[in-house]
């Protein structure tokens, strides 16, 4: 029969080990969440990146549509005016019922689609070059420095998290370059079919996955806690047990 002392020794060492258990367990699931956690921040700017890139490509053939056809005639009105720089025979004509419109070069037009898509799903998008007929194509400090290794062409994308206006974005620019159609416009810049000249900008906001990324890694760190809770619950009820009889 074991003796109170026996008994006390064992409980000692069961608690140590329990201890060293509950440490060593501890460290893991923290070590896990961790992971978890990176990979799932990881994972969402890979979406966030995609996003971008899929943007970009609409954004190229929307372009290349416009250029195709020489661009687009639209009615002019408060929001759309008859572009300055665009120096062009027939910029504006009339139709037979007198109506004027105005043409819309590819630049023109994608801006006008970048702003309606700002305001609607927060998606900011640019068409820029550093050395712009248009002062609105301008480039921002972040467009100028990935212009300037597009162009130099070290590589054909440059992607990063910025803040924009105090709010994460992933931010991607990938290369324009000139088609037989920009020669109309920009014949006088010197440039030939093939060269690049500019890029093609998106900003997509982060905040929504990195919402959905908070709640995975809250749903993960829930699901982890009920294993070691239920534990530590049962070996509190052994203890309580006492000494066999």
């Amino acid at each position: 029969m074991m003796n109170h002392g026996q008994y006390g020794n064992k409980t000692i060492r069961l608690k140590l080990y329990l201890v060293l258990v509950g440490v060593f367990w501890t460290l893991a699931m923290g070590a896990s969440f961790v992971w978890n956690v990176v990979e799932e921040n990881r994972g969402m700017e890979q979406i966030a990146r995609t996003h971008a890139g899929t943007t970009i490509e609409m954004d190229v053939f929307s372009r290349r549509w416009a250029t195709i056809h020489g661009g687009v005639y639209a009615p002019i009105t408060e929001k759309t005016q008859p572009n300055p720089y665009l120096d062009v025979p027939e910029r504006n004509i009339k139709t037979p019922s007198d109506k004027e419109l105005t043409l819309m070069n590819p630049h023109h037009m994608m801006r006008q689609i970048h702003e309606l898509r700002r305001r609607e799903l927060s998606v900011q998008g640019h068409m820029t070059s550093l050395k712009p007929i248009n002062p609105e194509n301008a480039p921002d400090p972040w467009e100028e420095k990935a212009l300037k290794l597009l162009e130099g062409k070290t590589t054909s994308e440059v992607s990063s998290i910025e803040l924009v206006q105090g709010e994460p974005y992933m931010r991607m620019m990938r290369v324009l370059p000139t088609e037989q159609g920009c020669l109309k416009c920009h014949a006088k810049q010197g440039v030939k079919v093939g060269d690049i000249r500019g890029g093609v900008s998106v900003a997509i906001p982060m905040k929504p996955l990195l919402a959905i990324a908070r709640s995975h890694n809250f749903s993960l760190g829930q699901c982890s806690a009920p294993n070691w809770m239920e534990r530590k619950s049962n070996l509190a009820f052994e203890e309580r047990k006492g000494p066999p009889k």
